[in-house]
């Protein structure tokens, strides 16, 4: 067994290295429930990796040990916290873990922020929530000597308190340098949808500890009362100085301690330092056309390669170099331009357009707010359609099966699902310019019944006039099994009814009432973080025989 004295020398060696990434993460661990990270090696050498767990007040759970593992290229670690916690005495724990990467070959240019760190917290029940978080690489954080002239802003946007469920943050005042000895406090300040404040008790902690923000007890019964001025929903911001948090935030079921949904804080931002903002902004501007990246490449040029806008979203799915390729925002942003531009050459730039008719005039609004306000023909929300695929590739989804995009507005879309592993795939929607995507109303599909294995409806119900017949029609034309993929924003206070039909006011409650008894099984939802324009998922299985 190694001492307690050793196991601090063995991880603390690591952050000597010039070439490491690390990770820290929350570790929550009750009787039923499991607790995974996964790690695989994507550099071009063996790597040393050890993973170091941190009860809340900073004390190393030494009982575990933290010998350094080496990974081979493409090897892949996966941690069972649960399994080792148990083994060390632990039923119920609550902490954290950081793991260090130390690379003992890089490649050239190669950047050791896009390793990437994948969370799971389940039940072992089979059919109960799960949540997962994919939590990218900090070559650096919590560096005393640099960081006391920057002051930074973090933003946590989904606070809940109601009777069946509550939210706690966790940022970990870890540090990648040796030695680091620092206790720091922050002062929470809890907001509601109205704009009312409250600040609450502070909360510190030590070297290598958490800061636990349960917000019913930093905030108590006020705290209560204000969020239930506003549904039970608010959100929390912290002011702090010279240090960088990696963080997260849980809602977390009162009755079972389950966690059912999680995801990032917003990073902390340089209030400050300017760069900061202007990198946010910069890259608000990237999402929408590519040739800021280019830009922004080019300022770089002196220490940078072209290889650096080639970013693989999330490297633990990629499986080759020509994977990495193929998905990377330039590529797939060429293809699909050149492949509309080569269609509409050969179109004479006329497109296929659904005909309108009195009942289905609703139609002409949708085409009009996606077609010609947003001109989606040449745009695509790339990031909002991965976070399904990501979810959809874990489920996992029938990838030799056949596939259907219902609204994908360009091929953009189906481009990605085949960079993803899926082989035969197709689109339907209002307007096209591609045979790839068919000139379908998804109210009345011409597809045979049972025709399909997945469906994905990304951000398609809120624009159906009629959406029970939408789902009789997906029900009908899904196989028994199938998968079915929807994505929707919860719905803001002044959104245009021009271009929603359906607002979905009760979330994923409301879509999985309307598919009834054909719910096979839900693997994904994450309604609970439902601030007005959140993003929401949900993944479930058909079931065609109904007694």
């Amino acid at each position: 067994m190694t001492s307690p004295a050793q196991s601090h020398q063995l991880w603390q060696e690591i952050f000597k290295n010039e070439h490491k990434s690390c990770f820290s993460s929350y570790v929550y661990l009750e009787p039923g429930l499991r607790n995974e990270f996964h790690y695989q090696n994507i550099g071009i050498g063996l790597e040393e990796v050890v993973a170091v767990f941190f009860h809340l007040d900073g004390r190393q759970v030494t009982e575990i040990s933290s010998q350094p593992k080496i990974l081979k290229p493409a090897e892949t670690l996966v941690l069972d916290a649960g399994a080792l916690l148990n083994a060390a005495g632990h039923a119920s724990f609550q902490g954290s873990i950081m793991f260090i990467v130390h690379p003992f070959e890089v490649a050239p240019d190669e950047r050791l922020s896009q390793r990437d760190f994948v969370c799971l917290w389940s039940a072992i029940k089979p059919g109960r929530p799960a949540c997962h978080i994919g939590l990218g690489a900090l070559t650096a954080f919590n560096i005393t000597g640099d960081k006391e002239r920057k002051s930074y802003y973090m933003f946590c946007p989904a606070v809940l308190s109601t009777e069946s469920r509550k939210t706690f943050i966790t940022a970990f005042n870890h540090s990648t340098e040796p030695g680091y000895a620092d206790h720091v406090t922050l002062n929470p300040v809890l907001h509601n949808q109205k704009g009312e404040i409250l600040s609450g008790r502070e909360v510190s902690a030590p070297p290598f500890g958490t800061f636990f923000i349960d917000v019913d007890k930093v905030f108590g019964e006020e705290g209560k009362k204000l969020l239930a001025k506003t549904n039970g929903r608010g959100s929390i911001t912290v002011a702090h100085r010279g240090h960088t948090f990696p963080s997260l935030f849980f809602h977390v079921d009162r009755q079972t301690k389950e966690i059912v949904a999680g995801t990032h804080t917003n990073p902390a931002m340089g209030v400050v330092d300017t760069r900061g903002i202007v990198h946010y902004w910069f890259n608000r501007f990237a999402e929408r056309s590519p040739i800021f990246y280019f830009i922004w490449w080019l300022r770089h040029i002196r220490s940078s390669s072209f290889f650096r806008i080639l970013y693989p979203p999330r490297a633990l799915m990629l499986n080759s170099p020509w994977a990495y390729f193929r998905q990377s925002r330039w590529m797939l942003q060429i293809e699909y331009l050149s492949r509309a531009l080569y269609f509409l050459l050969r179109r004479h730039f006329r497109l296929s357009i659904i005909p309108v008719s009195e009942d289905t005039k609703h139609n002409e609004h949708v085409i009009n707010h996606n077609l010609w306000e947003n001109f989606n023909l040449f745009y695509f929300c790339r990031a909002r359609i991965e976070q399904l695929l990501y979810l959809l590739v874990l489920v996992p989804a029938n990838l030799a099966g056949r596939t259907l995009c219902i609204g994908p507005r360009n091929e953009g879309e189906t481009l990605l699902f085949r960079r993803h592993g899926f082989k035969n795939v197709v689109g339907i929607d209002l307007f096209t310019y591609s045979p790839d995507i068919l000139l379908m109303d998804a109210h009345h599909m011409t597809f045979p019944d049972n025709t399909f294995d997945t469906i994905n409806c990304g951000w398609v119900f809120t624009y159906c006039y009629d959406l029970s017949q939408v789902v009789r029609e997906i029900i009908r034309v899904s196989k028994d099994g199938a998968l079915v993929a929807c994505s929707f924003t919860a719905p803001r206070r002044m959104s245009s009814r021009a271009a929603q039909g359906t607002r979905l006011e009760r979330g994923m409650d409301e879509i999985l009432n309307l598919f009834g008894k054909n719910v096979k099984h839900v693997f994904w939802r994450d309604d609970e973080v439902r601030t007005p324009g959140s993003k929401l998922h949900l993944i479930f299985s058909i079931k065609k025989s109904v007694a």
